[in-house]
This record gives structure tokens, C-alpha cells and sequence, in this order.
């Protein structure tokens, strides 16, 4: 359908508003048919054109919503090193390496109280043992929490999953060491980076005739965390 006025052959592509030059005069309102546009070209046009800026507000409204730079990403990464027996222990790729305070409870006579731990986990490949019976491989690591402080924890446990085999901590020839600790501003997270330095045993010790293996390493900016029931006193 056309609006009535004087047929144009015109290029639709271009504008159909002509450039002001010199001084400004008055714009002029006639009908859409007199500048040689159907009703359908003239919004055929205004799609086109608007799409451009559709896009560019578009781009522009992404670009504040927060997107880290890859600098601040690797930063905010916490990161995992470990070698057995001085052979690399293989992670996974694409895991997300965090922690959490867990509360443990005590032993029923008394001996062992309740506390709060540090616990970490990271997981290496995963396969079938010879029985069948699926595996994944990892390294499993708690520490005592005390709030902001460095040095050896006052309790620690580590566990390993390695070559189809479960292994556990023999304290006295093993040693973590906690480097770094580092409240985030919400207080809801903290970061961590320790070293460990353990000698690991097999379950089936000394029947399964396996060596104790080394196990040696050091966590990096680990996020924490901290459930509400913890009080901390760095608020």
C-alpha cells in the first residue's frame, strides 16, 4: 500500500533526509509516498539503520556488567602443585579448586574435641581398577582453623588416592605449613596458600607389601569458605 504523492526513483539505501547546509531552515512534513518511500521501505529503513545502534548499546551495556580482565581471573584462581615420589600428580582440567571450614565433632570419651577445620580436595584422572571397580585420584587435605594465623596447624589430616591405591598420613614424618592467609572484604571468604611435606601409607600396610610414597607440594590462594555459624574477629 502506497501513501498518495509523486513516485521516485530513488536509492532506498540512503537517507531519505536530506543534510542541513548553511543556515537551518524549516523541515517540511509530507506525506511518505511524496519522498518516494512505501510504507514498507520506510521502516524497512529504520530497522536497518537501528539495528546498528541496537548492537553498539548492546556491547556497551556488556562492558559494565563486570567481565575481569584475564589478569584479575588468574588472580582470583587458586592453584594446586603436587608430585609422588617427585612425579607430577596429574589434576584434572577445568576444576574449580576451592575450600571450606567444616566443623568436626569429637570422639565420644573426650579425647579428641570438636573443632574447625580448613578442608581442601583436588582430583586427578579417573579410571577402572583391575577389578573393575571405578577410581579417581586425589589429594585431600584439612587443617586446624585459627583465624589469620601462619605457621604448622596444630592439627592436620591428609588422604590420598594414587594409582589405585588409598593412602593415609603418617603424622610424624609429615609436615604443612600454612604461608599466606588473607581475608576477602565480605568476610565471607578468606584465602590460604600452605606447603606440605608428607609421607603417605597405604591402607593395606604392611599385607598389600606397598612402599610409603612421597607426597610434597604447595597450595596457592585458596578461597575459603566461611559458613555463618563461624564468628571471626577480623571483621
Amino acid at each position: 500500500m502506497h501513501f498518495r504523492g509523486v513516485a521516485t526513483c530513488r536509492n532506498l539505501n540512503a537517507s531519505p533526509f536530506r543534510p542541513l547546509k548553511g543556515k537551518p531552515e524549516p523541515v517540511s512534513v509530507l506525506p511518505l509516498g511524496a519522498r518516494g518511500l512505501t510504507t514498507h521501505s520506510f521502516f524497512a529503513y529504520i530497522a536497518k539503520h537501528m539495528r546498528h545502534y541496537t548492537i553498539a548499546i548492546i556491547l556497551l551495556a556488556l562492558s559494565g556488567l563486570g567481565f575481569k580482565p584475564a589478569e584479575d581471573e588468574l588472580k582470583d584462581k587458586g592453584t594446586v602443585y603436587a608430585t609422588i615420589d617427585g612425579k607430577m600428580f596429574k589434576l584434572q582440567e577445568g576444576q574449580l579448586i576451592r575450600g571450606m571450614l567444616v566443623k568436626k565433632g569429637g570422639t565420644m570419651d573426650g579425647r579428641t574435641p570438636a573443632r574447625t577445620v580448613i578442608s581442601t580436595t583436588v582430583n586427578g584422572p579417573s579410571y577402572d581398577k583391575a577389578d573393575k571397580t571405578p577410581f579417581t585420584e586425589s589429594i585431600s587435605i584439612e587443617m586446624s582453623y585459627a583465624d589469620s594465623k601462619l605457621g604448622e596447624p596444630e592439627k592436620i589430616s591428609v588422604a590420598l588416592q594414587y594409582n589405585s591405591t588409598d593412602y593415609s598420613l603418617v603424622k610424624d614424618k609429615s609436615k604443612v605449613k600454612i604461608t599466606a592467609f588473607t581475608w576477602d572484604d565480605d568476610h565471607k571468604h578468606f584465602r590460604i596458600s600452605a606447603d606440605f611435606d608428607c609421607t603417605m601409607r597405604s591402607w593395606g600396610y604392611p599385607g598389600d607389601n606397598k612402599k610409603d610414597v612421597s607426597l610434597k607440594g604447595h597450595l596457592t590462594n585458596i578461597r575459603v569458605t566461611v559458613p555463618s555459624w563461624v564468628t571471626t574477629t577480623s571483621k
